[in-house]
């Protein structure tokens, strides 16, 4: 009977300890230290990834902040350059300052005939054809000639009109 009564005895200790662990308190208690522990991990795993979050926005805001700045000034530049090329103050060719030169020096030949009195420098025609600037008083324009009114001359046109030899037969 001692081996049995051991027996019973230690089946009986065996049986106060899983019924401790099978008590509902107790399963609770577990559950919420285990989740706990679970809380507390989590939150230095978030903890590390917020840092390293915050490291690499600092990071692109700065870089951001810089290239914005950089941009601003492009801008502020290209504006300016656009204001000096539409008032004149760029040039791409020197075709503008060509044809002022030219501009100048058939101004003074213009004004020597004027001074002169005189219309007859080939500029001074064309000037007038054009009706540009005005030398002097303009020549009356002639009329032109009616299709009707011109001579027939021999060899030019397309064989219309006669020919002198072609009168005489």
């Amino acid at each position: 009977m001692k081996v049995s009564s051991t027996l019973l005895v230690g089946l009986l200790c065996v049986g106060h300890v899983t019924a401790d662990k099978l008590n509902p308190i107790s399963r609770v208690v577990e559950l919420l230290q285990g989740l706990a522990k679970k809380v507390e991990t989590d939150g230095k795993a978030e903890e590390e990834l917020f840092e390293a979050y915050f490291c690499w926005a600092k990071t692109v805001i700065k870089s951001k902040t810089a290239s914005n700045a950089a941009a601003k000034d492009r801008i502020e530049s290209l504006e300016a350059y656009i204001d000096d090329i539409e008032s004149g103050r760029i040039e791409f060719s020197s075709e503008r300052t060509d044809l002022e030169a030219q501009i100048e020096d058939l101004q003074d030949v213009v004004d020597l005939d004027r001074e002169r009195g005189t219309r007859n420098s080939p500029l001074s025609l064309v000037i007038d054809a054009l009706g540009g600037w005005s030398v002097g008083p303009r020549k009356p324009e002639r009329p032109e000639p009616k299709e009707e009114a011109r001579p027939n001359r021999p060899g030019k046109g397309k064989g219309k009109g006669k020919s002198k030899g072609d009168a005489a037969d």
